[in-house]
């Protein structure tokens, strides 16, 4: 039931977010936040996400360590950046087909011959090095809907409430798992490709995008009115489309924020000025805003001739 409920609500705020692109306006790092992570630990000295490579990186002085983790059958939540054993030990399988007593066994392979290395539990870490570092708690998942891992995690945490590590993942229902569930923690989500920032968006204002929507929704009529008048007050219907000198008054008066999107696409609907637009802007602005008014289309449901009512209202349509 969980599992529909979340594949429910993704699909609902994927939605939003097409309803409602925005770009990330937001500076990767201001003065004050850059943060030095040691990633799996400090693995110059040992191998990744192991006890001994975190406490390498504490005693090099790291404020922060990345810790990747995955579930076993049995779930216990371990350290480990892969389900593939055979990757990191000498193990045969998958760490999620195996309870965590069959794992103890197996030794991490190494440059180091002279020591052995285990898989950890996140807890013993945990326990083991509390306070003395900060901790970045990758999720790793098997498939996009794969919350086993979130959920053991989560579990695990409240048995350590002084712990407030940062929940990061890959998977973006990880990271919706925990801002619904575990608001106190921080959370982040990773992108390997610039074009999948759009998810990060989703996931931080799609509440506040849906509200607006929503209330946007139920008075369009009202906005659309309200904003034609206005850009009626300043222009003529054949000067809103030209192209001669940079943008042309519609998508100006669009990217000033002194009309709606909906509005936007309202007249796009009308006059179908976009296929125009397309072939005589070559600029990213226009690229970007032709996207929105693509991916809004197919969502904005309106009756076109009440909206042309309007308009003969202003003007000779």
């Amino acid at each position: 039931m969980i599992y529909v409920l979340f594949i429910s609500a993704f699909i609902i705020i994927v939605l939003q977010h097409l309803f409602f692109w925005k770009s990330y306006k937001k500076p990767i790092a201001r003065n004050g936040d850059f943060r030095i992570y040691a990633h799996r630990g400090y693995t110059g000295e040992a191998p990744d996400n192991t006890k001994e490579s975190i406490d390498a990186a504490i005693k090099k002085g790291y404020g922060w360590v990345e810790i990747d983790i995955v579930s076993t059958k049995d779930n216990v939540v371990v350290c480990s950046h892969n389900f593939d054993l055979e990757k990191e030990t000498d193990g045969l399988g998958y760490i999620y087909n195996h309870n965590y007593k069959s794992l103890k066994c197996l030794n991490i392979k190494s440059y180091n011959k002279s020591k052995n290395y285990k898989i950890p539990k996140l807890v013993d870490v945990l326990n083991l090095y509390g306070h003395k570092i900060n901790y970045n708690i990758e999720i790793k998942v098997k498939n996009i809907f794969d919350l086993t891992t979130a959920k053991n995690l989560s579990g695990l945490l409240k048995n350590c409430p002084d712990i407030r590590p940062v929940i990061s993942s890959f998977s973006p229902l990880a990271v919706i798992y925990f801002k619904i569930f575990r608001k106190n923690l921080k959370t982040a989500f990773i992108i390997d490709n610039p074009k999948n920032l759009w998810i990060g968006e989703i996931i931080n204002s799609g509440e506040r995008n849906y509200s607006d929507w929503l209330r946007r929704q139920q008075s369009i009529s009202y906005i659309f009115k309200e904003e034609s008048e206005k850009l009626f007050e300043e222009n003529n219907l054949e000067d809103l489309f030209k192209c001669k000198r940079g943008h042309p008054i519609i998508l100006k008066r669009f990217l000033g924020g002194d009309i709606s999107l909906e509005t936007f696409v309202i007249f796009d609907i009308i006059f179908s000025f976009s296929e125009k637009f397309d072939e005589k802007l070559l600029d990213p602005v226009w690229e970007t805003v032709s996207m929105k008014i693509k991916k809004y289309k197919p969502f904005l449901s309106i009756n076109v001739f009440n909206f042309k009512k309007i308009l003969r209202k202003m003007v000779s349509v």
